[in-house]
């Protein structure tokens, strides 16, 4: 089982180990080690099963909490980690496109030279499109083909 609270505006998530092996109830654990308020009173919070958790945790920093819903998915800073997903890809064809470069000056093929100053250019411009869904599954299976193919696809 999972707990689920506002950790100062950010999804704080509480996994109490295995409260039946100590010999405290749950709500022991909760009055013993749970955050409160400034009352005393525990935070609000979502007591979830594991069968439950739905989070996706390349994501897990995009999630707020709702004492009804429990964790909710926030998809614009979502599609900002997965551009940076998407910048770790293109450096390493960017470096290889940098070297076929090279070998187009040292051999003076000014087409060859002109192919790759386009690649390079197709892939700086990756980022600029428009990430089409708002799930974390929609995200994730959103990969530029440019880039090869897709390390994180659910």
């Amino acid at each position: 089982m999972k707990i689920l609270f506002d950790s100062n505006g950010n999804l704080g998530i509480f996994m109490p180990s295995s409260f039946s092996d100590c010999g405290l109830t749950l709500e022991q654990i909760l009055q013993k080690d749970f955050p409160k308020k400034p009352d005393g009173s525990l935070v609000p919070h979502k007591i979830i099963q594991d069968s439950e958790w739905n989070i996706d945790n390349l994501f897990i920093n995009v999630y707020t909490f709702d004492p009804q819903q429990g964790a909710v998915f926030n998809s614009e800073p979502a599609k900002e980690i997965w551009k940076a997903k998407w910048r770790e890809a293109r450096l390493s064809l960017l470096q290889q496109l940098d070297i076929e470069y090279m070998k187009a000056l040292e051999s003076q093929d000014s087409q060859w030279q002109h192919d790759v100053v386009a690649k390079k250019e197709a892939l700086r411009n990756v980022t600029m499109q428009q990430i089409p869904g708002n799930t974390p599954e929609e995200i994730r299976n959103f990969w530029p083909e440019i880039l090869g193919p897709n390390p994180y696809a659910s």
